[in-house]
């Protein structure tokens, strides 16, 4: 992967282009809503049982 400055720039159109392959901007946040989504479906399901040190 590939990082690149926060000030760079990229035109809209190839920013579309790069969206619309599955493009991940932000690969901290992806993972996060993953983790966030796993445990919103143990939760509603029940299974979700966490235990403090």
């Amino acid at each position: 992967m590939r990082l690149f400055p926060r000030d760079f720039f990229l035109d809209t159109w190839r920013r579309e282009l790069l969206d619309e392959e599955g493009m991940v901007w932000e690969p901290g946040e992806e993972a996060w809503e993953a983790k966030l989504a796993l445990f919103r479906s143990y939760h509603a399901h029940g299974h979700l049982a966490l235990e403090w040190a």
